[in-house]
């Protein structure tokens, strides 16, 4: 369960002013060096040319499709293409071409290796977004962030990503329905103060066998709730009709 809710982080990098010009002349240095080594491929002809061509052209066009804004994903489209390209030719393609391919691996490399410094010093903007994704990324895509992420009640912020990881890693291993009782009993129970939001309720809830077991992990987490107005999308679980009014009830209360 842990990995299905671990987020996965595009790899587009925010840059500066500076590291935009950077990547810029990167990007220029790549697609120059790319397009010399498909010239030589194309004049090597014969098994060279059949064999490493097309993959030169891929590299050139991931290279074109950034319209002057590259990012990490664009010199690792294209590196890897180059280097298809010569393990597809193997001793086919020598020579000029050979080395001329080589010189636009070694061109692309530096343009990942400057986009890898620039992700260790992030944009204000892109800093702003990892302290927003340490709270729950619920589509998995890093489209959306749980919206109460940033939601306090008493005072308090909703549970982290890393937090949320290891109870449900704990509901996962579980394979018995009070065993899993047991885990939101340790995990929401008042000793541990923790404070959820619907988002997070919802996965908790997700992990339960019955719904008399949902009810008793809502009345645990009901006035710890950071956003009960959002509670439906997680009783929306609960298919018993009477247990769902009652754990609307119990929220209902709690929020009052």
């Amino acid at each position: 369960m842990p990995k299905s809710v671990e987020l996965f982080l595009p790899i587009i990098v925010c840059l500066s002013v500076a590291q935009s010009a950077q990547a810029a002349n990167h990007l220029k240095d790549g697609l120059l060096a790319v397009n010399k080594a498909l010239a030589q491929v194309r004049s090597a002809g014969g098994d060279c040319q059949g064999k490493a061509l097309a993959k030169m052209k891929d590299a050139r066009d991931a290279l074109n499709m950034a319209r002057g804004k590259a990012n990490l994903e664009t010199f690792s489209k294209s590196r890897r293409a180059v280097e298809d390209a010569m393990d597809e030719a193997g001793n086919a393609c020598a020579g000029g071409a050979q080395e001329a391919m080589q010189a636009a691996l070694e061109s692309l490399q530096q343009g990942l290796d400057a986009f890898a410094t620039a992700a260790e010093t992030p944009s204000p903007a892109e800093q702003n977004m990892r302290e927003k994704r340490n709270c729950w990324n619920y589509t998995n895509d890093w489209s959306s962030v749980d919206p109460a992420c940033h939601v306090t009640r008493d005072g308090h912020y909703p549970i982290g990503k890393d937090e949320l990881n290891g109870i449900l890693g704990k509901l996962h291993n579980t394979p018995d329905r009070f065993g899993k009782t047991s885990v939101m009993d340790e995990e929401l129970g008042y000793s541990k103060k923790r404070y959820v939001s619907s988002l997070q309720l919802r996965a908790f809830l997700q992990g339960l066998l019955h719904d008399v077991d949902r009810l008793e992990t809502v009345k645990l987490a009901a006035d710890r709730l950071v956003d009960p107005k959002n509670a439906h999308t997680a009783l929306d679980l609960i298919g018993d009709q009477q247990i769902r009014k009652e754990a609307m009830r119990v929220i209902t209360e709690a929020a009052d």
